[in-house]
């Protein structure tokens, strides 16, 4: 049996003054980030104590908390790219024509190895529903890596190929060629 963890509460945390986080400026009890999947929370309050002593025995008489600290911790079931920037220490980045942001993609998929001792996979269709066609994408221009793999292990590492109009063709062992 097998028992999961949904989430515990709804976290907002604002900016106490005007604050700049990667390119975007926060105005004072602006929301700067929401955390709406949070799976455990503690808070934990905290002083040190001084004491006066004095008397017989050098007895405590009288005693002041200082140097309080309150610590909330949370931890979240998903990360939000702000809240990567927020725990990284980086900046968001806007992506544009001239100067995409490229985003790595793992698929698994099916293939059948060809005549020519090649296996060519369609990105688009391999891709499937996480592929946005209609928002001009480009599914990959840069280096593609394949494996053979066989119950779930890497048996075969195949060249790296480059894709061509949504398409990579990587060739194959002789030893997989059914053919």
């Amino acid at each position: 049996m097998k028992f999961g963890i949904r989430e515990i509460c709804d976290v907002v945390l604002r900016a106490k003054d005007d604050v700049k986080i990667g390119n975007q400026t926060f105005k004072a009890d602006e929301p700067v980030i929401y955390f709406d999947s949070a799976k455990t929370s503690s808070v934990e309050g905290a002083a040190t104590t001084v004491y006066a002593t004095g008397g017989r025995g050098n007895s405590r008489l009288i005693a002041w908390e200082g140097e309080k600290t309150v610590t909330f911790t949370m931890e979240d079931a998903l990360l939000s790219p702000l809240g990567f920037s927020i725990l990284s220490g980086a900046g968001l980045i806007d992506a544009s024509v001239s100067d995409p942001v490229y985003v790595h993609t793992t698929l698994k998929t099916r293939a059948t190895v060809g005549a020519s001792d090649q296996i060519s996979i369609n990105l688009t269709t391999a891709m499937g529903d996480s592929l946005k066609s209609d928002q001009g994408q480009v599914i990959a221009d840069k280096m593609a890596y394949a494996f053979i793999m066989e119950k779930g292990e890497i048996k075969t590492r195949l060249q790296p190929a480059t894709p061509s109009s949504g398409t990579v063709v990587f060739s194959v062992p002789e030893q997989y060629n059914d053919n």
